[in-house]
């Protein structure tokens, strides 16, 4: 019994983690470019480039570390 709740914590961290690796790029690059848009006075497509280079860095991530668990 007590193996099988070590093994469900085990995962709900690694799934805790899977999201913030993907949230966290995502978010900082909104941040950063709705940032540059109010400072530079650009238009929408930097916060949208943001979302574009977040989602990629958030995928980055959670593919190297996919990669990391599967050579384990």
């Amino acid at each position: 019994m007590k193996k099988s709740r070590i093994e469900i914590l085990k995962a709900a961290a690694m799934l805790t983690q899977f999201g913030l690796q993907i949230l966290v790029p995502v978010a900082s690059c909104i941040i950063i470019g709705g940032w540059l848009q109010r400072y530079y006075n650009l238009g929408s497509w930097v916060v949208i480039l943001g979302v574009v280079l977040g989602v990629g860095a958030g995928i980055s991530n959670l593919m190297s570390v996919i990669k990391k668990m599967t050579k384990k």
